[in-house]
């Protein structure tokens, strides 16, 4: 089989918590309550949630940490629009023509390290529509009902979510999960959240990986900077990339990183966010999250830049756009320098480099009976009388996806000739 072109299929413009990943969404960063004590398991509490509306029905998503162990208690929206001042919190935000107050049954539940998964839908609240909660404070109780955590739910439109999980093929005793939410700042790129399942009291590195993937450690890669410059994304860097885990393995995120962006210069936007072991394990890598993929928002189209096979001279050149909608994903293509009245395939490879022919891989199916990149299936193209060729197919959802089920954003783009 011979071929005339590759590209990597890498962002355009565009682990499961409950978010939607089409609707607005408004972060809520838990701290210290005004006047909680300081000392003891209050004053590691701490988490991020992401709060959304479906018409009237409130979601709010993400983890609680610092807690007290293997414990329930209460975790509520309250009347104020701060978190400064005792007197200003309120109460409960609900309406006086309630039949009861609905938040007098929303708790958490804590596992043995004091952590909360926070997953709830409740009826009769908006972000910014019928009863908004946008700005309010969700306060957090402790299992006798004192309060000691507190944060403001303040509307997001340019942070993009991180949903952090186990690195694929690690096997090790940390369950290590996490929300974060990364933006632009004036100061480059913030990325802040929460992490929990960490080793204890340690500090490990904490990384944007150059790869588009979790769900395979072949299409990670390695840190992600311009080449020719100093690797950033070091302990000794300042600000130095790591997080500190406090003794239950939580650690609380607030890193700014000068020169990246999340889709301008040196974007990061659907790349991988890697979470290391402390040392002497430091090159282990425990958790990954694809910035702005996966379930949350941010992903929704792609670019692939075609260019000669490895070992090969073919003059061919192109430019794939792929985007996700209408249950299809969409696959456009333009092709030039291609031999005049010429026909042959085109096909989405397993592999994550166009660096050498033995990283490339066969084609893409994973988990599909059959192999669907064939010419009975329309992946073919037909150049004209000038050796240029478009291309246009729809792929359903069920099969392929840019970042969730059978992902194809990273992988290789091959374009044959027809000699096949």
């Amino acid at each position: 089989m011979s071929y005339l072109g590759v590209a990597m299929l890498a962002l355009g413009n565009a682990r499961a918590l409950m978010i939607d990943p089409a609707r607005p969404y408004a972060l809520a960063h838990i701290g210290l309550y005004p006047d909680a004590a300081t000392s003891g398991d209050v004053a590691q509490v701490g988490g991020t949630l992401v709060v959304q509306a479906v018409g009237t029905t409130l979601q709010v998503s993400g983890y609680l940490t610092g807690l007290e162990l293997s414990a329930t208690g209460g975790w509520h929206i309250h009347t104020g629009f701060t978190c400064e001042s005792v007197d200003q919190v309120g109460g409960h935000y609900f309406l006086p023509e309630f039949e009861s107050d609905p938040w007098n049954t929303v708790a958490y539940e804590t596992d043995s390290s004091g952590t909360a998964s926070i997953s709830l839908a409740l009826d009769g609240f908006s972000l910014q529509g019928t009863m908004p909660v946008a700005g309010r404070a969700i306060v957090v109780h402790n299992s006798a009902g004192v309060r000691i955590g507190c944060g403001l739910i303040e509307p997001s439109t340019l942070a993009r979510l991180v949903q952090i999980g186990r690195y694929p093929g690690y096997s090790g005793a940390q369950q290590a999960r996490g929300l974060l939410a990364v933006s632009d700042t004036a100061a480059g790129l913030h990325i802040r959240g929460t992490l929990s399942g960490l080793e204890s009291s340690a500090i490990g590195g904490f990384h944007v990986h150059a790869g588009f993937t979790c769900d395979d450690a072949a299409g990670v890669f390695g840190h992600y900077f311009e080449a020719g410059t100093t690797d950033p994304w070091t302990p000794t860097n300042e600000p130095p990339a790591v997080y500190v885990s406090d003794a239950r393995g939580a650690a609380h995120i607030s890193l700014t990183m000068g020169g990246f962006s999340l889709s301008s210069e040196m974007a990061v936007l659907g790349r991988a966010l890697v979470a290391h072991l402390a040392a002497p394990n430091a090159a282990t890598r425990v958790a990954c999250g694809v910035i702005g993929g996966g379930d949350v928002p941010g992903v929704s189209k792609a670019v692939a830049t075609l260019e000669a096979y490895p070992g090969t001279a073919d003059s061919v050149r192109g430019t794939f756009f792929l985007s996700e909608g209408d249950g299809a994903l969409r696959i456009d293509g333009v092709l030039s320098g291609l031999p005049a009245g010429h026909a042959a395939g085109w096909h989405i490879h397993s592999g994550f480099s166009c660096a050498e022919a033995s990283l490339v891989g066969g084609h893409y199916f994973d988990g599909l009976d059959d192999d669907p990149w064939n010419a009975a299936n329309g992946f073919t193209y037909s150049s004209d009388a000038t050796g240029a060729a478009t291309l246009a197919h729809d792929l359903s959802l069920h099969n392929f996806t840019l970042t969730r089920s059978r992902p194809v954003l990273g992988r290789v783009l091959v374009v044959h000739n027809a000699t096949h």
